[in-house]
């Protein structure tokens, strides 16, 4: 085997380089994997090769099913001529799973036939099987679930564990098909200049916790018929992030009052609809943050303080304007925006507020500043004297 040359994106691979070709052959041979002696299967050079090394696929179409269980730069030899390709229902066909600490995946379009279900997936990182750690990265690859329009397969399903982050990056591929993201709590899955078509209902299913990035993503949906359902009917700790992004669909918030929350900058939006209490929604335009919570429970009983927003260490946020809508019963009650002061606690302002109906927006103007660590809090100073009312609160200002 010949040793390879180190990009700087991708220095643990320096190990062994092994070589697939249609033409190639699967029985034991002197210098079997070398250029001149290729492997015929992609899965008999990821057996014969060692943690580092790398793996060069010649052009055509493979219809083989992978298990990746040991770290390992595999790329196509010309980018996007080479397909891996297979019908499998409750299963990958590409999965990642052991103890390994990164991974490339470099060119290789990925097709799964099959259209079950969401369990008929086109890449599978499951972390959680081997307690896998590190990066990994795919690149320049279509990646296919299901066919007829691919209704409920699932071209990525990232499966992450709290005990060993894994960081994937998904980078400038078509898919088609959905997403479902179970994540550990430091997690991070990062989708770039990405393209979906032809998707499931739930393009993303994000439950459990980490950091998801769509960074110039676009998601083509019909009319807005497609969601990325953000928690999936379970409580997460997931933080959604969009960037430059175009989403044809509906942000579904769907977390059942878990800790998480979504951020958007430059992202346009179908819609955002919310079935959960307390959902934080932040909006960033340049300086200017505004924070959205919604469905907060106004209900006799309730707690008075529902934190929004923590100032970030080095920050001061000025909060121009407060709007409070009560938006499901008829009896209102009182309602502030407030914030804390020097500790933790101290109410020391409270702008806005008042007994309002069903249907009633307040708008108050502010004149305030937070400095770094300041909460700002909604308070229901008095609940109201009606069960199942729930009130929507704004608040924009300048982060500087």
């Amino acid at each position: 085997m010949t040793q390879q040359f180190m990009e700087p994106w991708a220095p643990e691979f320096v190990g062994n380089s092994w070589y697939v070709s249609k033409n190639g052959s699967d029985v034991s041979a002197s210098g079997r994997g070398s250029m001149d002696k290729p492997y015929l299967t992609i899965q008999n050079a990821i057996t014969n090769a060692s943690a580092g090394d790398r793996i060069y696929v010649g052009h055509g179409s493979y219809a083989e099913v992978l298990t990746i269980n040991k770290s390992l730069y595999i790329s196509a030899m010309v980018p996007e001529s080479v397909t891996v390709t297979s019908a499998t229902a409750a299963g990958a066909t590409v999965t990642y799973n052991g103890t390994q600490t990164g991974g490339v995946w470099d060119g290789i379009n990925v097709i799964n036939t099959d259209n079950a279900a969401w369990t008929s997936i086109g890449i599978n990182v499951n972390a959680i099987a081997g307690n896998m750690s590190g990066k990994y990265v795919f690149t320049k690859c279509k990646v296919t679930a299901g066919t007829g329009g691919a209704t409920l397969a699932s071209a990525y399903v990232i499966a992450g564990n709290n005990t060993s982050p894994i960081n994937v990056e998904i980078d400038s591929p078509r898919l088609i098909g959905g997403q479902q993201l179970a994540l550990g709590t430091s997690d991070v899955v990062l989708f770039r200049d990405c393209l979906w078509s032809d998707g499931p209902q739930d393009w993303f299913g994000i439950t459990a916790g980490g950091q998801v990035y769509l960074r110039g993503c676009v998601l083509l949906g019909a009319g807005g018929t497609e969601r990325i359902n953000f928690g999936g009917a379970t409580a997460t700790s997931a933080i959604l992030n969009l960037e430059s992004s175009h989403i044809n669909g509906t942000v579904y918030l769907n977390n059942l009052a878990g800790t998480g929350y979504v951020v958007m900058r430059d992202a346009a939006v179908y819609a955002i609809t919310n079935n959960q209490e307390d959902q934080i929604v932040q909006y960033y335009d340049g300086d200017y943050l505004t924070i959205q919570m919604q469905n907060i429970d106004a209900n006799p009983g309730a707690a008075a303080n529902h934190t929004m927003y923590t100032v970030p260490t080095g920050r001061d946020y000025f909060p121009e304007r407060v709007t409070t809508s009560n938006k499901v019963q008829a009896t209102g009650g009182a309602f502030n925006y407030q914030y804390n002061g020097s500790a933790p606690g101290t109410i020391v302002a409270a702008p806005g507020g008042g007994i309002f109906a069903l249907g009633t927006t307040v708008n108050v103007c502010l004149a305030d500043v937070l400095p770094a660590t300041g909460t700002v809090v909604f308070r229901v100073v008095a609940p109201s004297t009606q069960g199942g009312d729930y009130v929507d609160a704004t608040v924009r200002g300048r982060l500087v």
